[in-house]
């Protein structure tokens, strides 16, 4: 049988019955290109650690981690765990956390409100990657540790979402059908099950559009989906159809829908969905502008237009856009059980490995996680058992011996000499390690850090020992030049919950400078009472194009003054519409926030994305460490290493494999079934085989070079 007649024979999602799975087999939906289940790994491993180096010559290699966020905790805490001696984690913030950042809101000299709901100032939609089959088993790494941490959560009020009120604000509140020349307001759609449809003719064709569109992917991803080669043949063909073309492109694509939303199904399109050509949404550009503004069912989706097409599919088919939680707060057992260092109770600060202090994180939000990761003890073979990695904290040595962690340290020199990295603080402190993972965003990474000739060209310049399908060269041409996108954030405490005590809706999307608008709040306190918080509100929330306008400081001197131009305007749409003013809402004895990543010279940018067409910079990041990582003894961890830069899922995901990978390097092969505790497991693990798609021009015998570059040159 052929790969598109194995592909036209897929059962329908509807009708599929899931068959006994290995456990090394992620349920659908999880991200595309690395099936794999590494939350069953870990839970499988729960009380042994992924491997045990004890006793091994692996346990005393010398590994620096370069960034303390979701990615470098992940690593440090799995590596304490499979018993290596000698950590260093770096981390250039007198924090940790990274882009996972909940600041509760203060008064405007600064003194703490007592709010339970903090301002987010990365990440707040966290998905689970529910299993669509309705099992509860945990099927991503966030669920995990949420679990295992004892974290609250509750469902985020999305736009869209079934049992959350989306206000819709278009054309200076004339509605999308500008040309009748008739004031509408802020239009409220309120879906439920049985009427999902926003309002108006116009906003219900393309939410029809996408969801149909969507809806027909669905069904032929998820039963082809899972760790085989069929699944890897199929998402091959997805990528050889998208790879070269924009999100704008399928938005006007004509559409090609073989499962339609009815339940119907249309036989003149089955071979080209077989062949993972799903056509587009077939918008015209007049709904196109609409797309922009009510995106798919989770806010504007306009300033990731012009991205490639895949970033779009990758997050919002398999499993990043839909199901989001906020994250509460950790149980108030589990958090009074820590064992914290008195500073962290009494006046809110640790002292790391050179005696410097830096903040305790919140037990709260997303920052709950890597918070947890560093004081939260740990399940091992060994003696590092019930004890946490801040526990095992030694003073920094230079010689890269012991397990410490370096805040407020920027590392602003990398070389390679004698086999070993060279690593130089800015304030000047040199240490050597075997073995280097960096986790800082590639940007931050380039503008921040100087590299010495040693480094560039024996880890970069030079091939590696082993595949080169994607050279050295690739990854770091990658890292200066991928796409980073730039993001916006002003926020207010409430005094009340707007959504709750008036008509405004809880979520507003406009074509407004403030793009997005949210109000939520945490409800449950540590021990599980209602909190009775009154929230907050996220008065701005931009990506993109729309974010950059905010940026300018000659236009505006200070973050209060956007802040106020900000809250004045959601204030006059409001009333324009008949509804009250929100900042009839707004805490003023609270100071507002404004945040935003570009101009933080650590970040930079929110996250990284990627253009039409840069399939090898990023296929060369993705397998780094399966390639290259053996003889260069660099890995890459966190978002950017991903294909879905801006989720903490990747960023962990991106960590274990990082901690398999150190352990497959420093331990000979040999030994691997008695070193790692689910061999097995582990034995599973995918590899990413060579292949990259023909550009959209290529003749028969291009694309057989583009899949086997190594026989053109050879001719």
């Amino acid at each position: 049988m052929s790969s598109v007649e194995k592909a036209t024979s897929f059962t329908k999602l509807s009708e599929r019955v899931s068959p006994p799975m290995a456990p090394w087999q992620p349920h659908w939906p999880n991200p595309a290109d690395i099936p794999y289940h590494y939350a069953n790994l870990l839970h499988r491993c729960a009380a042994t650690g992924i491997a045990d180096v004890r006793g091994t010559a692996a346990a005393r290699q010398r590994i620096a981690i370069i960034g303390a966020g979701y990615a470098g905790l992940t690593v440090a805490r799995e590596l304490l765990r499979c018993g290596y001696e000698n950590i260093s984690l770096f981390e250039a913030e007198p924090r940790i956390g990274g882009r996972a950042y909940p600041v509760m809101p203060e008064t405007k000299s600064g003194r703490a409100l007592g709010s339970w709901t903090p301002y987010e100032l990365g990440a707040m939609r966290i998905p689970f990657f529910l299993p669509e089959d309705g099992t509860t088993e945990r099927n991503s790494l966030a669920h995990y540790f949420v679990a295992l941490y004892g974290q609250q959560y509750q469902d985020f009020p999305n736009p869209g979402s079934v049992g959350t009120r989306t206000g819709i604000y278009i054309n200076e509140g004339f509605g999308p059908a500008i040309e009748d020349q008739v004031f509408q307001g802020l239009l409220t759609w309120a879906p439920t099950p049985d009427a999902p449809k926003p309002p108006t003719a116009g906003l219900q064709a393309v939410h029809a559009a996408w969801t149909a569109w969507a809806h027909n992917m669905r069904e032929w991803v998820a039963p082809a989906y899972g760790a085989s080669a069929d699944w890897r043949d199929y998402w091959r063909r997805i990528m050889q159809v998208y790879e070269f073309r924009t999100f704008r492109d399928v938005a006007l694509l004509p559409r090609k829908q073989y499962y339609r939303i009815d339940g119907t199904t249309d036989s003149r399109h089955k071979a080209d969905n077989a062949a993972g050509d799903f056509g587009g949404l077939g918008l015209t550009p007049a709904e196109m502008e609409l797309f922009y503004t009510i995106g798919t069912g989770d806010g504007s989706w306009g300033a990731f237009f012009d991205v490639a097409a895949l970033y779009p599919i990758r997050t919002l088919i398999f499993g990043f856009a839909t199901q989001h939680k906020l994250l509460g707060h950790i149980s108030q057992s589990i958090a009074d059980a820590l064992p914290l260092p008195k500073s962290a109770r009494q006046y809110g600060y640790c002292s790391d490995s050179l005696g410097r202090h830096f903040d305790m994180p919140l037990l709260a939000g997303v920052s709950a996680i890597p918070a947890m990761h560093l004081f939260q003890p740990v399940t091992c073979r060994g003696p590092e058992n019930g004890q946490s990695f801040y526990q095992q904290l030694t003073p920094f040595n230079p010689d890269g011996v012991g397990r410490s962690l370096m805040t407020g340290t920027r590392i602003r020199y990398i070389d390679w000499f004698d086999n070993q990295y060279l690593l130089t603080t800015e304030t000047g402190e040199t240490a050597r390690y075997d073995h280097l993972v960096v986790t800082a965003p590639g940007w931050s990474l380039q503008m921040n850090t100087g590299f010495g000739t040693g480094f560039l060209e024996n880890i970069f310049v030079s091939p590696s020992a082993g595949n080169n399908y994607w050279p050295p060269m690739t990854s770091w041409k990658g890292i200066k030049m991928s796409h980073n996108i730039t993001s916006s954030k002003i926020f207010f405490k409430l005094k009340a919950r707007f959504w709750e005590e008036s008509a405004i809706p809880q979520v507003i999307v406009t074509d407004t400078f403030l793009r997005d608008v949210y109000g939520y709040a945490v409800d449950r306190k540590p021990d599980g009472s209602p909190s009775g918080d009154p929230g907050v509100l996220l008065c701005s929330y931009t990506w993109e194009d729309d974010s950059n306008k905010l940026a300018s400081e000659s236009e505006y001197p200070d973050d209060k003054t956007l802040a106020a131009r900000a809250l004045a305007r959601l204030d006059a749409l409001l009333q324009r519409s008949g509804l009250p003013a929100m900042s009839s809402f707004v805490d003023q004895s609270a100071a507002p926030l404004v945040w935003q990543w570009e101009r933080q010279p650590l970040y930079r940018s929110c996250a990284k994305l990627y253009r039409a067409g840069s399939f090898d910079w990023n296929y060369a990041q993705l397998t780094w460490n399966q390639n290259h990582s053996r003889s260069k003894k660099l890995y890459f961890a966190g978002e950017f290493a991903s294909l879905e830069g801006g989720w903490i899922e990747p960023a962990m995901t991106r960590a274990i494999d990082t901690v398999l990978h150190i352990v497959k390097n420093t331990v000979p092969q040999a030994d691997w079934p008695t070193v790692f505790c689910d061999y097995p497991m582990v034995n599973a693990y995918p590899e990413i085989e060579d292949w990259r798609p023909a550009p959209p021009y290529a003749t028969e015998t291009d694309s057989a070079e583009a899949r086997h570059p190594e026989a053109a040159l050879s001719v």
